[in-house]
């Protein structure tokens, strides 16, 4: 590695009346620097190696266990929840990535996956480095849990997918790319994706769902349901308690054939349709600003425009308010 410099040569007379040349150093280069710094590793946006995939397992006493935080930062983690299912089998997979084969390796056995308690009735799952991390390294961890149905879950990642099923407990799902799948959760739901799709079926409890780009799918058969995504359409089937639904881009398909739905439902750049049944009871109120409005259902103490509908179905008991600015609004006949 060498050093190149410039100077300032510049004369003058000193106290004795001889005249001195001087070098003052204006700049200098680190070469040799680019494109190699530590043992043949050029600057990367990602490893040029990875590593084989290691597998762990790990079991956790699920006597008075209560609650269980889970976190990685490149990876995904999936939770199976069961009846039958005695105590928390964490498995992990892990990888280490390096800019030459050696270094994976020593990335790889640098991961150190913990399992640890986090107060009383509540344990962490996750991993760290073991040492100072070198800025060559990177690691990709993934989690796969079974668990007892009854313990909650608090489970987070910024790269990677996310998946929840079959649990009856409260369940926290955060990823800041990746998408998120959820089934037979009969427990709070409360799930958040920054880059990516949200799929929940089969939801008995409260629920919020979020995704700032992408779509939303989700069959809730109780609790309140609250969905919203920036860009992305939303479909909903929903027969619990009241309903919000938001998205600034995209359509909305709403089937809310309950007894009497209530919420609001609202997009900025869509084309929404509501679903209900013969049996549904609900007064409405649907606005657009840029689009029309249809309605397959008879309707009492109706109103309709173009671009306004006030009515009643059933009986009134619920109350739904539908707004799009710029998309047609339609009423349709669900399967209720």
């Amino acid at each position: 590695m060498n050093f190149a410099l410039w100077f300032n040569v510049a004369g003058r007379t000193n106290n004795d009346g001889v005249a001195v040349m001087t070098r003052t150093v204006v700049g200098c280069f680190l070469t040799g620097l680019f494109p190699v710094l530590v043992s043949g590793c050029a600057f990367s946006s990602s490893p040029a190696h990875w590593t084989a995939g290691y597998d762990e397992e790990r079991t956790i006493d699920a006597a008075g266990l209560e609650a269980v935080s889970v976190q990685t930062h490149n990876g995904a983690i999936v939770i199976d929840g069961g009846d039958a299912v005695d105590d928390v089998v964490v498995s992990t997979h892990k990888r280490g990535g390096g800019c030459t084969p050696s270094d994976a390796k020593a990335a790889l056995a640098a991961i150190e996956v913990y399992v640890e308690p986090a107060g009383a009735g509540s344990q962490r799952i996750g991993w760290r480095w073991k040492g100072a991390k070198r800025w060559t390294w990177e690691a990709r961890v993934d989690f796969n849990i079974a668990s007892p149905s009854d313990i909650r879950f608090d489970a987070s990642t910024h790269n990677g997918d996310l998946q929840a099923r079959g649990l009856t407990a409260e369940a926290s799902l955060l990823t800041h790319n990746g998408a998120i799948d959820v089934a037979s959760l009969g427990g709070r739901l409360d799930a958040v994706t920054h880059n990516g799709a949200v799929r929940a079926q089969g939801l008995m409890a409260d629920a919020s769902l979020v995704s700032h780009n992408g779509d939303v799918d989700v069959a809730s058969v109780g609790g309140r349901l609250n969905v919203s995504t920036h860009n992305g359409r939303i479909i909903a089937k929903h027969s619990g308690g009241m309903v919000a639904l938001a998205t600034r881009n995209g359509a909305i398909a709403a089937d809310l054939s309950g007894a009497a739905p209530r919420g609001v439902i609202a997009t900025r750049n869509g084309a929404i349709r509501i679903s209900l049944g013969e049996a549904s009871s609900a007064r409405l109120n649907f606005q657009t600003r840029r689009g029309t409005i249809s309605s397959d259902l008879p309707l009492q103490d109706s109103h309709v425009s173009r671009s306004h509908l006030t009515g009643t179905i059933g009986d009134g008991q619920g109350a739904l308010d539908v707004t799009s600015r710029n998309g047609s609004i339609r009423l349709a006949k669900g399967s209720g």
